[in-house]
């Protein structure tokens, strides 16, 4: 398997408000951010992007939680039924 291959399937991490970093299998396109991620953004004009060492990083020194996207969705819009 191509090694660059494996490179760019690395996740992404976004920092976001309250402490949580959103884990995201793909890298964020500025121009096009879903509304529930752009509004809990923690600088919204900032896209502050964190690779996994950061990510693992913040979460041991500032107890952040690294969370995935349904997880988070669930956590802002709380649970449907």
């Amino acid at each position: 398997m191509n090694p660059e291959l494996l490179i760019n399937q690395q996740p992404s991490y976004y920092m976001m408000k309250d402490g949580h970093i959103l884990r995201l299998e793909h890298e964020l396109d500025p121009s096009d951010i879903p509304i529930l991620i752009k509004d809990n953004l923690l600088e919204q004009q900032d896209l502050y992007k964190l690779n996994q060492d950061q990510a693992n990083y913040r979460v041991a020194v500032y107890r952040d939680e690294i969370i995935e996207l349904e997880e988070y969705t669930q956590l802002v819009y709380g649970y449907c039924v």
